[in-house]
């Protein structure tokens, strides 16, 4: 931004060392680090590549004699290149998908966006006119409408992306009074058109602060919410997205560990257990494995088995399990195999009882 402006700037001319002095200014006032002369040689060459495309020429200043650099018309710069027709409707689309998502149609930075784009005075320069453009929606993701307390997810994000302490007043299912947390806000997770709150808590004797904890609050269940501003925020030292690699849902366990779960699928579900995998690490057995799997379960011989590999926990993992009725059986291990025995003989006496 920087050095496009300097380049388009027709009252000053530079040359390439002083374009990465005050590049540097203006870095250092805006609290970044300073970039080398090399990297400006190279910012250059890119601005003149696609897809910036700038004209930029290099010539001597008749009035001081220097050798200088501009953009060849200094009415452009970069951003206030048009867009091409294609460009407009990427464009257009890339603002209706972010607002289908549950509360992100409530983000005031969509709207502030859009009226840049058509602002003459703004970056947009009034030439993308997005108003205009087929706003019929390419692709859709499965979303709940009537998901309580979804207006708060843009106010979260905002939350997150500026690194600010909250205070959140939660309140359990089961329990009557609500559980005020002061939390750092690292990231917003869906699972099951629920959106959750991965954060970690500023600390209090109940809860005292680790930097290896996350707890997960689902939005829903959250009453109020307020910023902290005296409270320094802490990054999350957590690799959350590795973290989430090792389990099915939300729910975490740190003290279990990974296990293997071994189980086996009709026939005619097993074009679904392919092409939609449990988990990351579904892995069909080999043909040898196969026909072990076979001889020992030999009630399931035209079934075909598989494993993952996950922290079981008591919810999540059985339901999905479960999800797929009489057409999927779970083997290994005993634990899982008697928490979802448990499920289904609560469910059949349950449903014996309607029959009573």
């Amino acid at each position: 931004m920087y050095l496009d402006q300097m380049l388009a700037d027709r009252h000053h001319y530079y040359t390439r060392a002083e374009l990465t002095e005050k590049c540097n200014e203006k870095l250092r006032a805006d609290g970044f680090s300073e970039v080398t002369k090399r990297t400006i040689e190279m910012d250059l060459v890119a601005l003149q590549d696609a897809p910036f495309s700038m004209d930029i020429i290099e010539d001597s200043d008749i009035i001081a004699g220097k050798r200088i650099i501009r953009y060849a018309d200094q009415s452009q710069s970069l951003f206030a290149k048009p867009m091409t027709l294609e460009e407009k409707r990427l464009l257009a689309e890339v603002l209706n998908t972010l607002g289908q998502f549950s509360g992100l149609d409530n983000f005031s930075w969509l709207e502030d966006l859009q009226s840049k784009l058509n602002d003459s005075k703004s970056f947009g320069r009034g030439v993308y006119n997005l108003d205009n453009l087929n706003n019929e929606k390419i692709i859709s993701f499965s979303t709940n409408d009537y998901l309580r307390n979804k207006e708060s997810l843009g106010w979260f994000f905002s939350a997150i992306a500026n690194k600010k302490v909250v205070s959140v007043v939660y309140r359990k299912f089961n329990t009557s009074e609500p559980v005020t947390h002061i939390v750092y806000p690292y990231h917003l997770k869906q699972y099951n058109d629920r959106w959750y709150l991965i954060c970690n808590h500023y600390g209090s004797d109940e809860y005292p602060y680790n930097p290896d904890f996350l707890m997960n609050l689902p939005l829903d269940r959250i009453e109020e919410y307020e910023e902290v501003p005296d409270i320094k925020y802490i990054d999350c030292s957590i690799d959350i997205a590795e973290r989430y690699e090792d389990i099915v849902g939300i729910t975490y366990h740190a003290d279990r560990e990974l296990q293997k779960i071994l189980f086996c699928v009709e026939p005619n579900t097993c074009p679904y257990i392919d092409t939609k995998p449990l988990h990351s690490s579904q892995i069909k057995l080999s043909f040898d494995e196969q026909e072990a799997m076979r001889n020992q379960y030999r009630q399931y011989d035209a079934w075909t088995f598989y494993t993952i590999e996950c922290i079981p926990d008591d919810y999540e993992l059985p339901r999905l399990l479960m999800s797929y009725g009489s057409n999927l059986m779970v083997m290994k291990p005993i634990l899982l195999v008697n928490r979802i025995k448990e499920n289904l003989h609560n469910l059949t006496k349950n449903y014996a009882s309607l029959c009573e």
